[in-house]
């Protein structure tokens, strides 16, 4: 777990940067961010200025297919940086767009389906970038400690609007705000409630690694970022019903989110339902611009296959591995991956 006190920032009040918190229902608030990724691009960009790392001539390279690329090509385009991005076909042309209109250097990696899935195809393509350029900078959102500790901030505006918060709903992806969040909120509440939201066919808990059309959660690795130890349930949840989460959230609440909202927002609100007298605070990750032709799409959706209109209650599972179904979970009980995975195969 990371040090809350060992902060080397000072306090930021950039709005761009910090979440709105909404009241939901009774017991249940959501922190909703424009943008949350621009929180650790910055954070990591501002480090390695500070380090010595990054000086004027200095190339950015990444892997994203998300929204940590668009954070770094907003602050890359401000600061003057080069930036190149490696990503996969999961980038949509709204993305790509935004992205090749500030700058961006942008190489789509196809997916052949090699050992190590989409993200390592992306992060072997990376190296030979980092290889090429003269001076480079690699911000490492799956290692760099900078992507937790840069969430503090955001946990300061939600002790200052809520006090204490009993049940955290996290989605999951490099880790860093489910660990940077969870370090800062149990400051205030050590017995505060920590449950992780993934994608079914994502690796980072143990289950197989599969084609996902629901992004911005879940990945192909084990992302060092992700504190195990910090997580007290892990929830999985299908595409179809992902997608028509955030749906419910904007027609409920008027709250115009992603998918990676969406389940945050399902997964909170049923556990709020659960306890009641817990004050449940659920992280929506980003707008609803990138997914007007996908998730708001009824004619995309049925393209695909995964129109729904109804989300079904989630299945409590005794191994992640067990039998796929469109929302299950796992108590995860502060375990390690190596503890869950060991217990999986006996």
């Amino acid at each position: 777990m990371l040090d809350y006190k060992a902060k080397i920032f000072e306090k930021t009040s950039d709005p761009m940067l910090l979440p709105q918190i909404r009241r939901l229902k009774e017991n249940h608030y959501g922190a909703a961010f424009e943008l949350m990724k621009i929180l650790p691009a910055k954070f990591m960009l501002d480090e390695a200025e500070r380090t010595g790392q990054l000086t004027p001539g200095t190339t950015v390279a990444e892997s994203s297919s998300g929204t940590f690329a668009l954070g770094l090509a907003i602050l890359c385009a401000e600061r003057g940086y080069k930036l190149i991005i490696v990503g996969d076909e999961a980038i949509d042309n709204g993305l790509k767009n935004r992205l090749l209109d500030l700058g961006t250097q942008l190489e789509i990696v196809p997916n052949t389906n090699a050992p190590g899935g989409i993200q390592k195809a992306r992060l072997d393509r990376l190296q030979k970038h980092l290889k090429t350029e003269e001076k480079s900078f690699w911000p490492q959102q799956y290692k760099n400690k900078m992507n937790p500790r840069s969430y503090f901030y955001a946990a300061e505006k939600i002790v200052e609007c809520l006090g204490k918060i009993d049940y955290l709903i996290a989605t999951v992806g490099s880790g860093g705000s489910s660990q940077g969040l969870a370090s800062a909120l149990r400051v205030i509440n050590p017995d505060m409630k920590l449950i992780g939201a993934d994608s079914l066919n994502s690796k980072i808990f143990g289950r197989e690694d599969g084609k996902r059309l629901l992004r911005g959660l879940g990945s192909s690795i084990y992302p060092e970022n992700v504190d195990y130890e910090l997580f007290d349930q892990i929830h999985w949840m299908d595409c179809a019903e992902g997608f028509y989460s955030c749906r419910l959230l904007h027609k409920k609440h008027q709250m115009f989110m992603g998918p990676t909202s969406g389940v945050a927002y399902m997964v909170g609100k049923w556990v709020a339902e659960q306890h009641s007298d817990a004050k449940v605070l659920s992280v929506l990750p980003d707008s609803g611009h990138r997914y007007i032709n996908t998730a708001y799409d009824d004619e995309w959706l049925q393209k695909n296959g995964i129109l729904t209109r109804t989300i079904p209650e989630p299945v409590h599972i005794h191994a992640p591995m067990e039998k796929t179904v469109p929302w299950c979970y796992y108590d995860w009980n502060k375990q390690t991956l190596e503890q869950v995975i060991g217990a999986q195969a006996a």
